[in-house]
C-alpha cells in the first residue's frame, strides 16, 4: 500500500473533519448571535422600564404638588366660610355643612351617581334612589 491509495481516504477523512468543525462552528456562532440578542434585548427593556418608572416618580410628584395646593384652596375656603358662620366637616366621601346661625347641619354624598349605584349594587339594594344629600336635622 502506497501513499497514492491513502490520499482517498485521507482526503474523506479531512472531509468529514471540515464538516464537523463547520457544523460545530456554526452551531457555537448561532448560540453567540442569541446570547449577544438576549443580552441586547434585556439592556433595551431594563433601559425602557428605568425611563418609565422616571416618567412616573415625576408625574408622582407633580400630583403631589396639586393635592398640596388643593388643600391649601380648600383650607383657605373652610377659613373664609367659618368667618361667614359655615363650618365644614369632611368624612370620608361626606361633606357636612353647619350654619351657626340656624344651628342646621346638612350632609351631602361627594360619590358620584355611578359610584353610587355601583355600591348600591355591590349591597344588593337595586332599585333604591339616593340623591345624595342627606339632611340631619330633617330640614331641607
Amino acid at each position: 500500500m502506497n501513499l497514492a491509495d491513502l490520499l482517498p481516504y485521507f482526503q474523506l477523512v479531512l472531509a468529514a473533519c471540515a464538516i464537523v468543525g463547520t457544523v460545530i462552528g456554526s452551531i457555537y456562532a448561532l448560540r453567540f448571535g442569541y446570547t449577544k440578542s438576549a443580552q441586547d434585548i434585556q439592556i433595551r427593556v431594563i433601559t425602557a422600564l428605568k425611563d418609565e418608572n422616571e416618567t412616573q416618580v415625576k408625574k408622582l410628584d407633580d400630583l403631589n404638588k396639586d393635592v398640596e395646593r388643593l388643600r391649601r384652596i380648600i383650607d383657605t375656603i373652610r377659613f373664609a366660610l367659618r368667618k361667614r358662620g359655615l363650618r365644614i366637616t369632611v368624612n370620608g366621601d361626606f361633606i357636612s355643612f353647619y350654619d351657626v346661625q340656624t344651628r342646621t347641619t346638612r350632609t351631602t354624598d361627594m360619590r358620584t351617581t355611578e359610584q353610587r349605584k355601583a355600591k348600591a349594587d355591590k349591597q344588593g339594594e337595586e332599585g333604591t334612589e339616593d340623591n345624595g344629600e342627606e339632611d340631619i336635622n330633617g330640614l331641607s
